[in-house]
C-alpha cells in the first residue's frame, strides 16, 4: 500500500482534532509529516478557520492545500489565496432559507464569510462553530443581510429537527440543484450540486497529477462518505457514525482522541 499512496487528505473534527475540537496531543505530528507525502486537510468548516488552526497548531507551513466548506473552496496555503470555489446560485439559496423559515422552523441559520459568520435566529448553539472557526458572529435581523457570496448555509438543529430539515429541502424543487450533508447532533449543510470533499480532492489531485486511487484519506462524518469511498484507501475512523462504519474500505484501530490517523500512517509507512 505504502508505495502507492502520493496524497493523504484528512478531515478535521472528529478525525485529526480530538473531541475538544483542538489537538491537544501533538506527539506524532513531526512523523507524519516527515515521510514526505503532502498532507491535505478537508473539513466542513470554513476555510479561514482551517488555516487560523493550522497557524495555532503551528503546522501551517507543513501543509500547501486545505479544502474548506465540505469541498466548496479549496485553498492555496502557501500563497494565501483560493484556488477553486463553487457558490450557491443566490436565488437557489434564498428559496431554501425561505423555504425553512415559512415552514415554522425558528433554527438558527447561518453563512461564513471568511472570518464573519452571519446569524439569523441566533442561538447559543451557534456559539460552537464561532468558536471552531475563530470568526465575528455578525447577528442579523433579515435574510436579505446574508452576505451575497455563499459557500454553504448551515441549519443549526438537534434530534428529530435534523432529519425534518433535510427531507424537507430533500423533497422541493431545489433537490437537484444543490448537496446537502448531515451531522446528526447539530446541523444540516446545505452548498451547490456537486460539492462534496470528493469532488474538490479530485480537482486538487489532478493539479498535483496524482490519481484518486493513490490517495489515502481519513474521516468520521456523513460529509466523509464520498472521500473515502473515491480514494483508494479510505480510513473511517473508528469512532465514526454508522453509515461510515457499514461500508468502509478500513476501519482505524484507534479513535480520534487517541492519536487514530497519525498512528495509522505510522503503521502503513512503517516509520
Amino acid at each position: 500500500m505504502k508505495e502507492k499512496i502520493g496524497l493523504i487528505a484528512i478531515d478535521f473534527d472528529g478525525t485529526f482534532l480530538d473531541d475538544s475540537h483542538f489537538k491537544k496531543d501533538l506527539r506524532y505530528i513531526d512523523k507524519i509529516f516527515s515521510i514526505g507525502i503532502p498532507i491535505i486537510f478537508a473539513s466542513g468548516r470554513a476555510t479561514a478557520g482551517i488555516v487560523e488552526l493550522l497557524s495555532r497548531l503551528g503546522i501551517k507551513d507543513r501543509v500547501n492545500y486545505v479544502i474548506g466548506h465540505n469541498g466548496a473552496e479549496i485553498y492555496d496555503v502557501k500563497n494565501g489565496k483560493i484556488i477553486y470555489d463553487k457558490k450557491l446560485d443566490n436565488k437557489i439559496a434564498d428559496g431554501i432559507i425561505n423555504l425553512i423559515v415559512s415552514n415554522g422552523f425558528k433554527n438558527p441559520i447561518a453563512i461564513h464569510d471568511w472570518e464573519k459568520l452571519y446569524t439569523y435566529n441566533y442561538d447559543k448553539r451557534v456559539d460552537l462553530e464561532n468558536d471552531v472557526n475563530f470568526t465575528k458572529g455578525i447577528n442579523i435581523s433579515k435574510i436579505s443581510e446574508f452576505p451575497e457570496n455563499k459557500l454553504k448555509i448551515m441549519f443549526f438543529a438537534t434530534g428529530k429537527e435534523v432529519d425534518d430539515i433535510y427531507n424537507l429541502i430533500e423533497n422541493s424543487e431545489y433537490k437537484e440543484n444543490i448537496s446537502q450533508a448531515r451531522n446528526t447532533n447539530l446541523l444540516v449543510e446545505v452548498t451547490n450540486n456537486g460539492v462534496n470533499k470528493a469532488s474538490a480532492l479530485k480537482i486538487l489531485a489532478d493539479k498535483l497529477k496524482i490519481e484518486l486511487s493513490d490517495v489515502l484519506a481519513f474521516g468520521n462524518g456523513e460529509n466523509d462518505k464520498e472521500m473515502l469511498d473515491e480514494v483508494g484507501f479510505g480510513y473511517a475512523m473508528i469512532n465514526s457514525d454508522k453509515v461510515l462504519l457499514e461500508n468502509a474500505k478500513y476501519i482505524t484501530k484507534y479513535d480520534n482522541n487517541n492519536c487514530g490517523v497519525e498512528k495509522e500512517i505510522i503503521r502503513i509507512f512503517e516509520i
